[in-house]
């Protein structure tokens, strides 16, 4: 993550306060990403009030690892306050728990989890293995997916418009 207010934006204006809540995030590395990586960096100008809780960073193995999870550097730092109690969070937003969050976005990741095709499911699995690379080309991945014809009529009477869902179809 990263928080780089830009000064061209504030001519004329003196700065407002940003406010960040980072909480129950996981930042897994993977064989392109660099060492020492934080998972937050803050850059820019403008002062920021930051309050972090329960993330975790995570080696290609899934083990624990001890970087920053701040990354600040020179007259930057003292423009950021780490707040000690989490600000204002919207009641009816409900977080996992950092030890939680990787199997349940690799359970529910994309438009139909439950109906994935072998792009998403290389993918699912270099997340899980840690094997994931940053790619130049299409082609180091087997290139594009195969994608056959997808097209049928549309009948109302096979859906719930109100919340778009298949009838007689479940989902997790």
């Amino acid at each position: 993550m990263h928080y780089n207010l830009s000064s061209r934006e504030w001519k004329g204006r003196p700065y407002a306060t940003g406010q960040m809540v980072i909480v129950a995030n996981v930042m897994k590395r993977g064989p392109d990403t660099n060492e020492g990586v934080p998972l937050f960096r803050l850059g820019g100008s403008g002062p920021l009030e930051i309050y972090m809780e329960d993330n975790l960073i995570l080696n290609r193995e899934g083990k624990g690892q001890n970087p920053p999870l701040l990354g600040l550097s020179g007259s930057r730092s003292e423009k950021c306050e780490l707040l000690k109690v989490r600000p204002s969070w919207p009641e009816w937003l409900k977080e996992r728990r950092a030890n939680e969050v990787e199997a349940h976005v690799l359970e529910n990741a994309g438009a139909r989890p439950w109906d994935r095709d072998e792009v998403d499911r290389r993918i699912v699995r270099e997340v899980r293995e840690g094997t994931g690379r940053v790619i130049d080309s299409e082609k180091e991945v087997g290139g594009y997916p195969k994608a056959g014809e997808k097209r049928r009529p549309f009948n109302p009477d096979q859906w719930d418009l109100t919340s778009m869902t298949r009838q007689g179809r479940t989902h997790r």
